[in-house]
């Protein structure tokens, strides 16, 4: 795994391309760490959908700060 992103500059870009053989890759827009659903506070997190859109509940949001 490359950890990069976004503001990637032009030429560590070029860099990747070249070493992963491949003319395009994707960038992926939120970090994660990766826990068990058991681990998890639920008086401290909540569902939300993903940016707002929908009903649904796709996400379980675990703020990292207390506000």
């Amino acid at each position: 795994m490359i950890a990069s992103g976004p503001l990637t500059t032009s030429k560590f870009k070029t860099t990747i391309q070249l070493l992963l053989g491949q003319e395009y890759f994707y960038f992926y827009d939120a970090p994660a760490p990766i826990i068990t659903k058991e681990s998890i506070d639920f008086t401290k997190v909540y569902y939300k959908s993903r940016y707002d859109q929908g009903n649904s509940k796709d996400y379980i949001n675990c703020p990292m700060r207390k506000d």
